[in-house]
């Protein structure tokens, strides 16, 4: 009856002042994951507005010049269309569903 069990709690993510924490489980450090800019853009507009990949580009335009940063851009849209945040209306055109 009196036995002791031993718990271990390993967080699998830290939310802290915006930034997502993910926790390495061999690292003694923590790294913070960051948001693409299309995500953070994304979060700003209001629900049910349609936007054009174009206005994005229009106020990022360093990303279209990296190959690294439009893929990141492509993987985060995504992303999002399949976590039902955008939806996409037709080519470069989406509709924002829900804030994230």
């Amino acid at each position: 009856m009196n036995e002791v069990e031993e718990l271990e709690s390993i967080p699998t993510k830290i939310k802290y002042k915006g930034i997502v924490w993910i926790p390495d489980k061999n690292a003694k450090r923590i790294y913070p994951q960051k948001k693409p800019y299309i995500k953070k853009w994304v979060e700003n507009l209001k629900v049910g507005y349609v936007f054009t990949i174009d206005e994005f580009w229009n106020e990022h335009p360093n990303h279209t010049k990296d190959k690294k940063g439009k893929r990141i851009i492509d993987r985060s849209i995504s992303e999002m269309i399949k976590e039902r945040i955008i939806l996409q209306i037709k080519a470069g055109e989406f509709k924002v569903l829900k804030k994230n």
